[in-house]
């Protein structure tokens, strides 16, 4: 897909708007624990612990936290908390009320449009105005289908 076409279509795309909300609300202020796999490990330069060779990363903002920072092995986890998951995809945590409101303003345009695609489609494709007369036909062929059962 072209990539004029799929960065607007990926905002108009009510799912975006609801797997957003649902991973901001699940991953908000959760406490990270890298698995041994998922941990990335370094040397620190000779005569610096990790500590002391990851404080000016860390100082300056830097996300994640090291397993161990008394020894030269460092062991970094990317992430210390969920929202540094997703705040790098562009998610924010005080958007997922919003996303929800779009979310329900998608359903509910649909059924908009539903209820007025059928109500058309009834309207233009109906022979007569039903009367009294015309219900108590039509109930009485629904009677008969019950009766055959």
């Amino acid at each position: 897909m072209p990539a004029g076409y799929r960065t607007w279509l990926y905002q108009l795309n009510p799912f975006t708007r609801l797997i957003s909300g649902m991973v901001v609300t699940a991953l908000h202020g959760q406490p990270v624990v890298c698995a041994p796999e998922e941990l990335n490990a370094f040397s620190a330069p000779p005569g610096a612990t990790c500590g002391e060779y990851m404080a000016p990363f860390f100082a300056r903002g830097g996300a994640g936290y090291l397993v161990d920072n008394a020894t030269r092995e460092c062991e970094y986890c990317a992430y210390s908390v969920g929202d540094q998951f997703y705040e790098a995809l562009g998610l924010s945590f005080g958007n997922r009320w919003r996303d929800l409101g779009i979310y329900i303003a998608f359903i509910g345009s649909n059924l908009v449009i539903l209820f007025v695609a059928v109500s058309t489609y009834w309207i233009g494709f109906r022979p007569l105005p039903l009367t009294p007369d015309d219900f108590w036909l039509l109930t009485t062929g629904l009677e008969s289908v019950f009766e055959l059962q």
